[in-house]
């Protein structure tokens, strides 16, 4: 913003000061008489009416319609100047008191025109004056001269002030642009952050708030004028109520707190929330201007958390026990070994004992990479997969595991069952899942495995005859690091992974895990997948 620009003040200033000008001048010369004032002989009172009623139309003109162009307000600076300068020719002459008001037409020319205009203005009122010394009038050339000095240094003074005020202006124009820029890139930038904030004042009411708050409270009204607390109902992990006034007037620094619980849309959510009083920068009061609140959603991350601390107690445990027994069998191996007279089967036991934990360490191993592989989607590739041949092939691996254990394992196939699209990965580890469930917790009888087309879908089973599951377990069953409570079932180790990988299997196959149990009688797990139509099989098969 130039300094030289003109204000509405200014503005304002000089079309008021256009009207009233003349009508003054019209009642100053009515007082002293026109007569007397008359400085052109035969140039009577219709001369002066003339100017008076031109400069007056003009002065109502320029009120009332402002010029809109730099053009137009050029010529009428020009009309004023050359009427002032008749009259203080023609009638009034230069030595009057009203010619201090021309340092009016020179705060509109400065206005206008800038420091040109304002030298041009003086130069006018130069020419004018000595015009009516030299030529017109035989008054004292010391009072035109001081008359003259004293409109043009109020002319001076007026123009400086209305400079510095510009500047002044200018300077704060500026500054409020750049702290609008300011104010509206920092508003951008909070109403982008996926975090809930909030400001309110010094009594808790909401002055400001982002997007992400009404998204963290689930509502399109605006909680704007509200008071904080009826806004952010929340509640401890003893479920007391948390008044965040009370927290917020106690506040003398940022402080935290992530232990506060808030129920939104029938959803309980953990909240954690950092407030902070604002102080202003240059003072040095200890109360604050208000408080700003930063409030972010961590159920799942603290879920997370919990989940994180239950696998490593869980996994810690489980790899310890395997670890310690066969440690303790190795260290036993190592005595016996100095020991001529050791029976051969007493070192064969103990390696046998120290091979079946390292196996179980490694059926650990492997679930816990089938898990990590599934959670990233790695090995999410379809392909068209012979169901037939992947029943036989499970079939005889788990024929000679079930053998050991003095169980029947079976396989029943309908004709014709064809294929499927999906991933073989997921879709055997999902089986062998299934049939290792069945493996560690039957005892006698016999274990099914069958597959059978039922309309478009293939239904693949696993069914045993083992302890089953009760109707309180039922609901557990595969969820992760769950483990029955029975008895029977802790004689077994694991992890508690089996199951649960099954279901997030199933599931990244977009199918579920289905079962039906009666404790002490057995169980029946099974699942679908869609078969695959002709035009799939054959696109799969055709050469390429």
């Amino acid at each position: 913003m130039s300094p030289y620009a003109t204000n509405s003040q200014t503005s304002t200033v000089v079309r008021v000061s256009s009207v009233v000008f003349p009508l003054l001048l019209f009642a100053y010369s009515k007082l002293l008489g026109l007569d007397a004032m008359q400085r052109i002989p035969g140039a009577g009172e219709w001369s002066f009416y003339v100017a008076a009623s031109t400069w007056l139309a003009l002065g109502l003109y320029t009120c009332f319609r402002p010029s809109q162009t730099n053009k137009q307000r050029a010529w009428q600076l020009v009309l004023y100047h050359g009427l002032a300068a008749s009259y203080l020719l023609s009638i009034s002459g230069v030595a009057v008191p009203f010619t201090c008001a021309w340092s009016l037409f020179m705060l509109a020319a400065f206005a206008y025109a800038g420091f040109s205009g304002w030298l041009l203005s003086a130069l006018v009122l130069f020419i004018t004056a000595a015009l009516d010394a030299f030529w017109l009038t035989p008054q004292s050339i010391v009072d035109i001269t001081t008359t003259t000095l004293m409109a043009f240094m109020l002319g001076v003074v007026i123009v400086a002030l209305a400079y510095r005020h510009n500047l002044y202006r200018s300077a704060l124009h500026t500054s409020r642009e750049a702290m609008t820029l300011q104010h509206d890139r920092l508003l951008t930038i909070i109403n982008n952050l996926a975090t809930a904030i909030i400001a309110t004042d010094q009594q808790g009411i909401i002055q400001l708030y982002n997007a992400a708050t009404l998204d963290l409270l689930d509502t399109n009204t605006s909680p704007h004028g509200k008071p904080l607390d009826t806004v952010l109902t929340l509640r401890d992990a003893a479920k007391q109520p948390v008044y965040l006034t009370q927290l917020l007037h106690a506040a003398v620094v940022t402080q935290t707190r992530d232990d506060v619980w808030m129920e939104v849309s029938g959803e309980m959510l953990r909240l954690s929330i950092v407030f902070s009083p604002i102080r202003a920068l240059n003072t040095m009061s200890d109360s604050s201007d208000g408080y700003v609140l930063i409030l972010r959603d961590i159920t799942k991350e603290k879920s997370l958390e919990e989940e994180r601390d239950e696998f490593i107690s869980v996994v810690s445990h489980e790899l310890r026990t395997p670890l310690t027994a066969a440690e303790g069998a190795l260290s036993n191996i190592q005595l016996m070994l100095h020991r001529r007279d050791m029976p051969q089967h007493t070192l064969k036991n103990h390696l046998d004992a120290a091979h079946e934990q390292v196996v179980f360490l490694a059926k650990m191993v492997n679930d816990l990479s089938t898990l990590a592989q599934t959670e990233r989607g790695a090995a999410d590739m379809p392909e068209l997969l012979n169901v037939r041949t992947l029943m036989d092939d499970l079939y005889r691996q788990y024929r000679s595991q079930a053998a050991k254990k003095q169980l029947a394992l079976t396989l029943e196939t309908s004709p014709r069952l064809g294929h499927v699209v999906a991933s073989s990965l997921y879709v055997r580890e999902l089986i062998q899942n299934l049939l290792s469930n069945a493996l560690k917790y039957t005892k006698e009888g016999e274990i099914h495995l069958s597959a059978r087309k039922k309309g478009n879908r293939i239904i693949i089973a696993v069914r045993d005859t083992g302890i089953g599951i009760s109707k309180s377990d039922q609901a557990h069953i595969l969820e992760r690091f769950w483990r029955s409570e029975d008895y029977r079932t802790r004689e077994t180790g694991g992890t508690g992974l089996g199951l649960y990988i099954a279901a997030k299997l199933a599931c990244k196959l977009g199918t579920r895990i289905e079962f039906t149990s009666q404790l002490n009688h057995g169980s029946t797990f099974f699942f679908a997948l869609p078969a695959a139509q002709q035009t799939t099989h054959d696109k799969h098969t055709s050469p390429q």
